[in-house]
């Protein structure tokens, strides 16, 4: 009979055999198989053939696997000549790599490598210096971004002094001296606009600057306030007033014709807005509305969608009709990186409003046009909200990836819809209204009481309410 020790060097040798090295010399580190002679002769044997297929992986381009070969060489043994004739050799692809980095002036992919080479064990002065280099150059770029221009080419000095020539470097310096010059003139147009009360130009000029400088803080505060003095002009409005004139229904659903007095009212939202609670899940921005508008999170502007974000108190309105959705600008708005003024959008669409919210739009049920918006950038509702679904005629919640509100745990999906000004839901099973039975079709659904079926349980307010509208 085997023993255990010699089925356990077979194995290993079996494995050296199909060239799963490291495989082999764990199996051979394992119980008393260790102690046998022919498992160190085979370990030595290993510790040579890892070395050389590290060297084969330099030979064909610089790649993670020759560092994980060198590293268990070295852990099996290996003759240390060898090891460091390895190591140099390495050391001088993982500098040539670095330096091509540089050259292509990608400092972020140079620090990323180096981090990686330093963190498995491959460590040297001169790596540790372009690693440096890479760190400084970033920097560079965040001071840049920042406006401060001065610390940003001192940055970028010492940066040069630790590289030496480099062309990557030197195009970015003559990038950055370009943008402080434009910086110089922007800031000082913006402040002489500020002065002057001009809020179109601050806005375009604040705008311009965020393309120089993104990160500026004097930049984002008057981009802030521009957007909160401007509104849609009257031409613009008068074109969107036109586009839902021609979904030929604009008063055939309670909420468009909220949607459409909001707008001759100041942009104030009707109360067909709900926030939808479901347990479990989070909350959600229910829109009934068949015209529904983005904008800034101000005291006083009665959106239906607020956010809180550097963009204008009516920024753009989503606007359904019967055959999907359709975007309409009333400022400055790109929909998948194009800029638009009214454009048609559908599933997996990501839309930009301002300078940096961003939206992405998921219709995730082909049997239903309602769609659901999630704010992909970092800002947020004034309420903190799981998403915003734009209700057609019904919202499937669910355990399955076509429920617009999915919830995992359900064991089967509960349908809300329209039932003339109200809403109602059903379900394959009975449902519960604040704990008694009322049936599984057509139960209609009231603010504040709580509602069971499936697994799922949910309840809805008004949005006025809890957004701090009413």
């Amino acid at each position: 009979m085997i023993s255990p020790a010699r089925l356990t060097l077979r194995r290993a040798k079996a494995a050296a055999r199909a060239g799963r090295y490291a495989e082999a010399l764990e199996l051979l580190r394992s119980g008393p198989v260790a102690e046998y002679r022919q498992a160190a002769e085979l370990r030595a044997a290993l510790a040579g053939k890892l070395a050389q297929r590290a060297a084969q992986q330099l030979e064909r381009g610089w790649s993670a696997a020759a560092l994980r070969d060198w590293q268990e060489a070295e852990r099996a043994g290996a003759e240390p000549e060898l090891l460091c004739e390895l190591r140099a050799k390495m050391l001088d692809r993982a500098e040539q790599e670095l330096r091509r980095y540089f050259e292509a002036g990608d400092p972020l992919a140079a620090a990323e490598l180096g981090a990686k080479l330093t963190g498995n064990g491959l460590e040297a002065d001169r790596l540790r210096q372009l690693c440096r280099a890479a760190q400084l150059w970033l920097d560079s770029r965040s001071s840049a971004r920042a406006g401060n221009f001065a610390d940003a080419a001192r940055l970028l000095d010492v940066a040069a002094s630790l590289l030496g020539p480099c062309l990557g470097l030197d195009s970015w310096r003559q990038q950055m001296q370009a943008a402080e010059k434009r910086f110089i003139e922007l800031s000082r147009r913006l402040y002489e606009q500020l002065e002057a009360g001009n809020w179109p130009a601050v806005a375009e000029c604040s705008a311009e600057l965020a393309s120089v400088a993104p990160d500026w803080l004097p930049g984002s505060r008057a981009r802030q306030l521009a957007w909160g003095r401007l509104e849609p002009s009257a031409d613009q409005l008068q074109s969107l007033r036109k586009l839902v004139d021609r979904t030929g229904q604009p008063s055939a659903r309670a909420g468009a014709a909220g949607a459409c007095s909001s707008e001759e009212n100041g942009g104030e939202s009707s109360s067909d807005s709900l926030i939808l609670w479901v347990d479990g899940v989070g909350g959600y921005l229910l829109c009934l509305e068949d015209v529904v508008w983005v904008g800034q999170a101000v005291p006083g502007n009665r959106v239906q969608v607020p956010i809180l974000a550097d963009i204008s108190r009516r920024h753009a309105a989503l606007c359904r009709d019967a055959e999907g959705y359709v975007l309409a600008a009333g400022q400055r708005v790109t929909l998948n990186g194009q800029p638009v003024q009214r454009a048609a959008i559908g599933h997996g669409d990501r839309i930009k409003l301002g300078d940096s919210l961003e939206l992405t739009v998921s219709l995730p049920c082909p049997a239903s046009a309602t769609a659901v918006l999630r704010i992909s950038s970092k800002h947020r509702l004034p309420l903190s909200l799981s998403g915003i679904v734009l209700m057609a005629q019904s919202c499937l919640i669910g355990p399955t990836a076509r429920a617009h509100i999915t919830v995992p745990d359900a064991t089967g999906s509960v349908t809300l819809y329209r039932a003339g000004r109200s809403l109602a839901c059903r379900a394959p099973e009975p449902v519960q209204i604040g704990g008694g039975h009322a049936g599984s079709d057509r139960v209609r659904i009231e603010c504040g009481v709580p509602v069971s079926a499936a697994g799922i349980s949910f309840c809805c307010e008004p949005a006025s309410q809890a957004l701090g509208q009413a």
